[in-house]
């Protein structure tokens, strides 16, 4: 062995990890010994170096597979039994596939909606610190009167921001030459401090522009796509709302939109103050929206701001007889008409999905039970309780892969048909789809199906005693 390759060092260090060093250099000195034998009788390959580096790899693998755990060498064949379980009755297999197919797709379709509608957060920078103050009489929603308003936005300390907001849904609009009904928001430049939003091109309009007549607007990123082609010429160009012209001073960036119970976004917002004294129109009654100061806390500063209107419910208590404060999360207040029946809808399709499996257990129960003979030969062959249970397990996780594709197809076509059938628009009916969430979740769904629907034939069969099978095999 004069002229013998050297073994590689990496090779031989993790055959000595995989076994142990003697049994390492063991089977190196023999694969050299066989190098040099295949020499001795004219067999020599004519690359020795490599000829030995495949023979080593060869013994890496043959080391890999007795470390690998039992379950793990004998998953391939596993899944081999199971997929040919399969065949043997494709009728039995294509229905379970159809009926967990049919229950998750719908499953999917809802959380889909129930997602974009009720889950998601707010699309804003801390949504969830965004509120709505307002007030309640017993005969339903009273909103502030102008000063209230007035009295926390001069003196409670702990808003990071107030802005009345109202939004009409079909006003007259005029831009580019087309005249179309649009929804419009009217506020005060403290909307843009509450939702925390920059102009994606030009400005927002500033305090100032809410005490004068400056007659300006800013347009949302569609709108912007839609009547002015993306032309950045559009900052002071004039749209028209109602009988009023307003100069264009931003454009809001891609995705900002003001949220909307009733579905219409608004396209331009312009400004709007509320007078400081008590007087009947649009603004006569306010529910205006606030950011809560940092470490404040809805309790607290619902106690600030009753401290602050303390002065004014004494000084008028026949308005303030029977109204109380109420202050809620925005994104709470936006979905208290949906979320109880999106939650209820998606609780009632996660049980049809449940009767599903249960179902298709029943159906993978009768399969078990009708291929005992073969499972009595595979134990009398010695195959395990384990490996018995595990080839049901497989299959009926092969069969939830399989309803899971077919339930993605049936759900692509369901996204659509679910938000056309929506009696009304939420707030995010627009962004309902298959995303990531959407389809991790549907996963998530397939891999419980599988094993809802295989756990239970599968510990059947691993508990039934191997004498019991062979009996019932005979019989």
């Amino acid at each position: 062995m004069r002229d013998a390759p050297r073994p590689p060092r990496v090779l031989a260090w993790l055959l000595g990890r995989l076994t142990s060093r003697d049994a390492s250099d063991a089977t190196i000195g023999d694969i050299l010994e066989g190098l040099e034998e295949r020499r001795a009788h004219d067999r020599a390959s004519r690359w020795p170096a490599l000829w030995l580096r495949a023979q080593i790899a060869l013994a890496i693998w043959s080391a890999l597979r007795i470390a690998m755990p039992r379950f793990v060498r004998t998953c391939g064949h596993t899944v081999r039994e199971a997929l040919r379980g399969m065949r043997r009755r494709p009728s039995q297999a294509l229905f379970i596939v159809v009926v967990l197919a049919v229950g998750m797709s719908a499953a999917t379709v809802t959380f889909s909606v129930v997602d974009a509608t009720v889950l998601r957060p707010l699309p804003f920078e801390e949504g969830d610190r965004i509120v709505t103050i307002t007030g309640r009489r017993p005969t339903g929603v009273d909103g502030l009167s102008p000063e209230a308003f007035w009295a926390i936005h001069d003196h409670v300390k702990g808003l990071d921001g107030i802005a009345p907001v109202i939004q009409w849904t079909n006003a007259d609009i005029v831009a580019g030459g087309i005249n179309e009904n649009l929804a419009v928001l009217e506020a005060t430049a403290g909307v843009f401090r509450v939702l925390r939003l920059n102009a994606h091109i030009g400005s927002v309009w500033t305090n100032d522009d809410d005490t004068s007549d400056a007659r300006v607007a800013v347009i949302t990123h569609p709108f912007w796509h839609r009547r002015f082609g993306g032309d950045p010429a559009v900052l002071g160009q004039t749209v028209r709302v109602g009988k009023a012209d307003y100069r264009i001073i931003g454009v809001l960036g891609p995705g900002v939109k003001f949220p909307s119970s009733h579905g219409s976004d608004a396209e331009i917002w312009i400004p709007r103050l509320p007078a400081r004294a008590t007087s009947r129109g649009a603004f006569n009654r306010l529910s205006p929206l606030g950011r809560l100061g940092p470490g404040v806390t809805i309790e607290q500063l619902t106690a600030e701001i009753e401290a602050t209107l303390a002065p004014l419910a004494a000084a008028n208590p026949t308005a303030y007889a029977d109204w109380r404060l109420e202050i809620r999360r925005f994104d709470e207040a936006l979905r208290e008409g949906v979320r109880p029946w999106m939650l209820l809808a998606l609780g009632s399709v996660f049980l049809v999905l449940l009767i599903a499996c249960t179902n298709a257990a029943n159906l993978m129960l009768t399969r078990s039970w009708e291929r005992s003979r073969e499972l009595a030969v595979r134990a009398s062959l010695g195959a395990s309780r384990r490996q018995l249970g595990a080839t049901l397990l497989t299959e009926s996780l092969a069969l939830s892969a399989a309803a899971s594709l077919l339930a993605m197809l049936f759900a692509l076509w369901g996204t659509e048909a679910a938000k056309a059938a929506l009696p009304v628009r939420p707030f995010g009916w627009d962004v309902i789809s298959l995303d990531a969430r959407v389809m991790t979740a549907g996963i998530i769904a397939a891999i419980l199906t599988g094993l809802v629907c295989g756990i239970v034939p599968g510990w059947q069969a691993a508990r039934v005693s191997v004498l019991t099978l062979l009996k019932d095999g005979g019989a």
